[in-house]
């Protein structure tokens, strides 16, 4: 099993050039892509949207080959994951949504932005308006909305998050509950 410190030295020998790296980078990092993928498609619902994980991960694998240098660390790989991840689900979205001509069908409950804090819901989200609530919201309070990007399409922790992004866990914590918080009553 690969390990963070594994992923690391590999990402740090991908970055300094080394093919056989970048090989076996693959072979570590994209069964986690795929995992994400499928995560992610599991909270929207399935048949939201028409492609399967493992397209989802190839998609996004591909949006990301140009981001080799960016990649600090397995957790930091996780974090480029949910940036592109969102991204990726967001241009399906409104490729979709051009196609037919009004709302997409993908709904989401604020209830899964963490399954460890339970919210009432009367309504579940469109995913489509959850995309961009976040976008909304990244306008007011980035580093919350990055939260929610983070622990949400990336499947980090609370304290993987405040690593990600250099702050406390009491503070990520803070800006996840305004987040969730923000983007429930934005729902209702």
């Amino acid at each position: 099993m690969w390990t963070e410190l594994n992923i690391t030295h590999l990402l740090n020998a991908w970055r300094a050039g080394e093919a056989h790296a970048g090989e076996q980078l693959i072979a570590a990092l994209y069964p986690i892509l795929r995992k994400q993928a499928a995560a992610r498609l599991h909270r929207i619902g399935p048949g939201q949207l028409s492609l399967s994980a493992t397209e989802l991960a190839h998609e996004t694998y591909l949006r990301m080959l140009d981001q080799r240098s960016e990649f600090v660390s397995r957790t930091h790989f996780l974090a480029i994951v949910a940036q592109t991840l969102r991204r990726v689900i967001a241009d399906l979205l409104r490729e979709r949504a051009t196609l037919k001509r009004g709302r997409s069908d993908a709904v989401i409950s604020i209830d899964q932005l963490d399954p460890d804090q339970i919210a009432e819901v009367p309504q579940p989200l469109d995913i489509a308006e959850f995309i961009q609530s976040l976008e909304i919201l990244e306008r007011r309070d980035a580093i919350a909305a990055r939260v929610i990007e983070l622990r949400f399409f990336g499947g980090l922790t609370a304290l993987e998050a405040a690593e990600v992004l250099g702050i406390g866990v009491a503070t990520a914590n803070r800006h996840f509950a305004f987040a969730r918080a923000w983007l429930t009553r934005r729902a209702q």
